[in-house]
Formats: C-alpha cells, sequence, structure tokens
C-alpha cells in the first residue's frame, strides 16, 4: 500500500542520514552495520553499498560521501 511505500521511503532515508554521518565521522564500524542494512533494500542499494564498501577498504571517505550525496535519496 502506499502508506507501507512511505514507511519504507522514510526507513531507507533515515538510514542513508545514519550512513553518511558515519562516513562523515570515519566511523567504520557504523558504516559497516549501515551497509548490510542497505544491501537489505533491494539490488540498487546492494549494488551502492558494495562500491561504498570498496572505498571505505581503501579509507577513500571522501569519495564514499561524494557517491553517498549523489544517489537520489542522498
Amino acid at each position: 500500500s502506499i502508506d507501507c511505500r512511505a514507511h519504507m521511503n522514510t526507513a531507507d532515508a533515515l538510514l542513508r542520514a545514519r550512513l553518511r554521518q558515519a562516513v562523515e565521522m570515519h566511523n567504520v564500524t557504523r558504516i559497516g552495520q549501515c551497509l548490510e542494512q542497505l544491501q537489505g533494500l533491494g539490488d540498487r542499494e546492494k549494488a551502492l553499498a558494495l562500491r561504498l564498501d570498496a572505498l571505505v577498504q581503501c579509507l577513500d571517505m571522501d569519495t564514499a560521501l561524494r557517491i553517498l550525496e549523489r544517489t537520489v535519496d542522498g
């Protein structure tokens, strides 16, 4: 239903906000937790999570943040 979709969009936005904050703080543990949750949201989100994880493994937080900010729900 529409209400369910709106709730999922809100949950997705909150997750992305937590992820963005974790990247800004360079908190690798929280980033990993957020990326695990992001992977469960669908194929597009899983691809984003895998790309961000590769950047985080290289400690390239600036690029990870730029990519995250360019996503639709940013």
